[in-house]
């Protein structure tokens, strides 16, 4: 074989490998783009196959009003033996666990709207399960209700209690589900009636007041 022709065998041999070495990057590209593609289908379906498993397992805490009324008139009232060393409110129902699953950590908080100011209540319950509720408090000769301490400060004091039932006020029960996410439910009285939503994170901070002049 003379040399011209090995010579060119050679340089066909190259170029063979250096399409077969294209070829094999390119499957290898190929091969990577695909698994990481499904590697991140594997991970979206996960996440969505987890929320939903959340999902099915959220309590939704609402309000029973006693004897079903629901004119909020009747709804929030001052505890008739408050003094100004021992205030309190009293809603006039009970917290009713309407979702799916158990609902944990539970707390009451009433929002003075006039007044910028949250008054909060935990509720030592450990736990209210799908259909359950909660409390058993008496007071007086009011049964089943939920009782709100108020602790009066500089800029909230015994006469601006004495309005607290008729003045502007929203209601929120925050809780969470057996997976440590938060929830609330809000209830804003508007005239004799509620409005209400449920949703997923803590309740909305209060509004920053105006700074003084």
């Amino acid at each position: 074989m003379d040399k011209a022709t090995l010579d060119a065998m050679t340089a066909f041999g190259s170029i063979g490998v250096m399409i077969a070495t294209f070829i094999l990057a390119m499957f290898t590209a190929w091969l990577a783009f695909t698994t990481s593609k499904m590697a991140r289908s594997t991970t979206k379906l996960t996440r969505q196959e987890n929320q939903q498993h959340i999902d099915n397992l959220r309590p939704i805490c609402v309000l029973e009003p006693n004897g079903y009324r629901l004119d909020n008139q009747f709804f929030l009232v001052k505890d008739p033996n408050s003094s100004p060393s021992n205030s309190m409110v009293i809603m006039n129902g009970s917290i009713y666990n309407k979702g799916l699953g158990p609902a944990t950590h539970i707390k009451t908080v009433l929002r003075v709207l006039d007044k910028n100011k949250d008054f909060e209540q935990a509720i030592y319950s450990g736990v209210i399960q799908v259909g359950e509720e909660w409390p058993k408090f008496t007071i007086g000769n009011m049964k089943n209700v939920v009782p709100i301490q108020i602790k009066f400060e500089d800029k909230y004091n015994y006469t601006d209690f004495s309005t607290i039932d008729t003045g502007a006020w929203e209601i929120f029960f925050e809780y969470k589900d057996i997976f440590g996410n938060d929830y609330h439910t809000k209830y804003t009285k508007a005239g004799k009636n509620f409005f209400a939503g449920s949703f997923k994170g803590s309740r909305p901070p209060l509004e920053r007041e105006p700074a003084e002049l």
